[in-house]
């Protein structure tokens, strides 16, 4: 969920049209933590409101943290930082998610280079904002950056290993793709994957492997994990709900 605080009226003793941009932040405090390290902290704004939506930020449920605001004017002078204003980060509500989020497809050991991909599905009956989410374990990708960043109900969604070499193999589900993890493989021989929410808290944890009783075409025969019955969120761990692709090279987004 977003992060919105008002700051105070913009006030010059040399008048209210010397404004040139102001910069919002958050620090965190604590016992090991000290304020004047930004959890994160704005570019220079050039436009003033006096509203501000933070973009979603691993924040830990139980830490406590600390928003600010600055003014700078057009001669460069900047003006202190504001008073603070202190908030306790909540456990987030995940039952959205929990409810309507499965990974549907995994293409661990393709016939081709540089077309592995993740599949997500959203079988819940709204929208799901996936900027909270980001893979953890297995492979690292941040959907904060995505280009795609809302899983409509019914809806797919993929993230790929080489966007290019995807794309070459799967033209017509370019459209599903949200981004690439840019690096790195998954394990042939199968290995754990996590999606967690916020800070990194899991929202998803599986194991997938390459030996019976798991599909052993889906290790380098050109055919993929399917979830059998995703509608029903079925236990992604348990392998019998689990079958290879029919087609070669899987059907992702579809």
């Amino acid at each position: 969920s977003s992060l919105s605080f008002k700051c105070s009226y913009y006030a010059d003793p040399q008048g209210t049209d010397t404004f040139a941009g102001m910069r919002w932040r958050i620090g965190e405090v604590g016992d090991d933590h000290y304020e004047v390290e930004p959890v994160w902290e704005s570019p220079r704004l050039a436009t003033y409101h006096r509203e501000f939506t933070f973009p979603t930020l691993p924040l830990a449920p139980g830490h406590t943290y600390r928003v600010r605001s600055r003014f700078r004017d057009d001669t460069g002078r900047e003006s202190h930082w504001s008073a603070p204003v202190q908030f306790v980060v909540d456990e987030p509500d995940m039952s959205a998610y929990q409810a309507g989020l499965v990974i549907s497809e995994i293409m661990y050991h393709p016939a081709k280079d540089g077309t592995e991909f993740i599949e997500l599905m959203n079988i819940g009956k709204s929208s799901l904002d996936l900027r909270p989410l980001r893979f953890t374990q297995g492979i690292e990708f941040d959907f904060q950056s995505a280009k795609i960043q809302t899983l409509t109900a019914g809806a797919r969604i993929l993230v790929v290993s080489d966007e290019p070499g995807f794309t070459k193999a799967h033209p017509n589900s370019t459209d599903a793709v949200a981004g690439s993890w840019g690096s790195g493989k998954l394990a042939n021989g199968g290995e754990r994957l996590v999606l967690a929410y916020g800070s990194g808290k899991p929202l998803i944890r599986l194991r997938y492997d390459d030996t019976a009783p798991w599909p052993e075409t889906a290790d380098g025969g050109g055919h993929s994990l399917e979830l059998k019955t995703p509608a029903k969120r079925p236990d992604p761990n348990n392998a019998v709900n689990w079958q290879a692709s029919k087609e070669q090279g899987g059907s992702p987004g579809t």
